[in-house]
């Protein structure tokens, strides 16, 4: 569709193009009925320009906001951890444009972040795990710790995990992520 409507907006471009060259030829003539070519010419370029033009302008439009939604899901998808901020930079657009952005690429492309802390992350992410099993005192699950301290958020439900009350370490287990 958005093929079609490029076509016809550089059709009408063209013949609004091509009646401008009129207005520009019959104003010169030195004919007693110039003067009516001249604004019949004048109606054609205003008839297929505008509307043209228009055309043209909500298509680009449209690319422009296509290129940002692949840009913004790219951005998500290879980024761990990201601030809007940063997605912002990348896609040269404010924050909170960015945001929304993001709020409505990852609803419909059913994208899996966590938001705590100013930050949004994937669910389920990891670094190396250190084989300390962690539990989140919110949703219950176990993951394995990162390093020699938890991560900043549980995996599973996105809780902040600072609160020592929120987590409890198991020293030793092994295994992976339940």
């Amino acid at each position: 569709m958005r093929f079609v409507a490029k076509v016809f907006g550089w059709v009408s471009v063209a013949l609004a193009a091509v009646s401008s060259l009129g207005v520009v030829l019959a104003s010169f003539d030195g004919a007693p009925n110039a003067r009516d070519a001249v604004l019949g010419f004048m109606l054609l370029t205003g008839f297929f320009g505008i509307p043209g033009g228009l055309l043209l302008a909500l298509v680009r439009r449209r690319e422009a906001a296509d290129r940002r939604w692949a840009e913004a899901l790219a951005f998500a998808q290879s980024h761990e951890r990201f601030t809007v901020d940063e997605l912002g930079r990348a896609l040269g657009v404010p924050g909170a444009e960015a945001e929304a952005l993001l709020l409505r690429v990852s609803s419909k492309e059913e994208l899996s972040l966590v938001f705590g802390g100013g930050v949004y992350h994937r669910r389920g992410t990891a670094a190396a795990p250190s084989g300390d099993r962690v539990t989140c005192g919110q949703c219950g699950g176990t993951f394995e710790a990162l390093g020699e301290r938890p991560s900043e958020f549980c995996p599973n439900c996105g809780t902040p995990m600072a609160a020592a009350a929120a987590t409890s370490r198991v020293k030793g287990s092994a295994g992976g992520r339940r």
